[in-house]
């Protein structure tokens, strides 16, 4: 698609009338839709090609879903497979960077078991235990008024 990923397949039919400018005017309105979603879009697309290319470590939590979509969306269609998803998301980040999911390593590695309770995994809920191992030691979170 014009966006750079791919869109849903959608067929719309629409009667342009048989006047002489018809169609002209109908491919003006297409032209400036795709140049409107282009501007609405490109905000976001930066932030993504920040991501990929910072070499910075990516923290997630449950992101898995969330990369699939910004990759069909913003790259390309997804690959067939996780492996083949993993080696291009791979090739299209910097060197170095990795990834990191709060909720899998919290459902399903050691350090997830040691906070207790691993089949609460909400961001809440690891903050708490994160703070009941070491009081004190977790920042608090404050969110600006209105927020």
């Amino acid at each position: 698609g014009p966006l750079g990923g791919c869109r849903h397949p959608v067929v719309t039919m629409r009667n342009l009338g048989r006047g002489p400018g018809a169609l002209a005017s109908w491919q003006e309105g297409e032209k400036k839709e795709i140049v409107r979603q282009l501007k609405e879009h490109v905000g976001f697309r930066q932030v993504w090609t920040a991501l990929l290319k910072a070499g910075k470590p990516l923290i997630l939590h449950n992101g898995l879903l969330d990369l699939l979509f910004a990759y069909h969306w913003l790259e390309a269609p997804l690959p067939g497979t996780l492996p083949e998803f993993e080696a291009v998301l791979r090739s299209t980040m910097a060197l170095g960077t990795q990834v990191f999911d709060t909720k899998w390593l919290a459902a399903y590695t050691d350090v997830g078991a040691n906070l207790g309770r691993p089949q609460r995994t909400s961001l809440e809920a690891l903050c708490g235990a994160l703070d009941g191992l070491a009081p004190g030691r977790v920042p608090p979170v404050r969110f600006p008024e209105g927020f």
